[in-house]
């Protein structure tokens, strides 16, 4: 029993006492000020894009802070704290300065379709970290999320085409057609010019005479036979 309580104590003294995590500003909490006026505006466009084109919320933090042991730890606890658990597929990233040297840690929720996706952006951004470039991070990390997102587009898109292509036969086959029927009953044979239609009296009243105004063609189109 005495092993046990020590043992619950240890753990509460390694775990910080106030769990307290950063509230979100937006998908953009740069605590750490690393982004301008311009930067800012920069990752929030890229953010909306993704969101756009995949479906996939994005969430970028900076920070000097961190309470707990390891920036993982931080990121799963924001990952809590801020509900994105419980929204539809979303991605973290989080990116802290320590003494001087910058780390970072890229999470998904659970919702997200390919759980592989977040250690691919990291390992793909780790460079440009180490070298404190945490802008230029932010945006090969979001840069990464539209291109998987834009080749799923070029895929629905193509087949649209195909689609689309398949309607398209048939109306270039009726459009022929019509064509051919007007030339053939509306252009005179002899010169090419418009036939203009009248109806004739005698002997077949209301018959059509189809007839050219320069070369003088006439063609009688007669009325079908009304059955009795």
């Amino acid at each position: 029993m005495i092993t046990a309580l020590l043992g619950i104590a240890l753990f509460t003294l390694s775990v910080p006492a106030s769990v307290d995590v950063p509230p979100p500003i937006g998908p953009i909490s740069d605590y750490g000020l690393v982004l301008d006026r311009h930067g800012r505006a920069r990752v929030a466009a890229l953010i909306q894009e993704v969101k756009t084109r995949s479906g996939i919320e994005v969430y970028v933090l900076a920070s000097w802070e961190n309470p707990f042991p390891t920036v993982r730890a931080f990121a799963g606890a924001i990952l809590e704290a801020w509900d994105l658990e419980r929204r539809g597929p979303a991605i973290l990233g989080v990116f802290l300065k320590t003494e001087g040297i910058w780390t970072q840690a890229i999470v998904g929720n659970r919702s997200l379709p390919d759980a592989s996706l977040p250690g691919k952006l990291e390992s793909g951004t780790r460079d440009l970290v180490d070298h404190a470039r945490i802008e230029d991070a932010m945006v090969a990390m979001l840069e990464a999320l539209g291109a998987s997102a834009g080749e799923t587009s070029v895929h629905v898109d193509s087949s649209s085409d195909t689609t689309s292509s398949g309607w398209a036969i048939p109306l270039v086959l009726i459009a022929a057609g019509t064509l051919i029927w007007v030339i053939h009953r509306r252009l005179c044979p002899q010169c090419g010019r418009l036939l203009h239609m009248t109806r004739t009296q005698l002997p077949s009243p209301g018959d059509r005479v189809y007839f050219c105004r320069s070369c003088g063609f006439r063609r009688r189109a007669r009325r079908p036979r009304q059955r009795r």
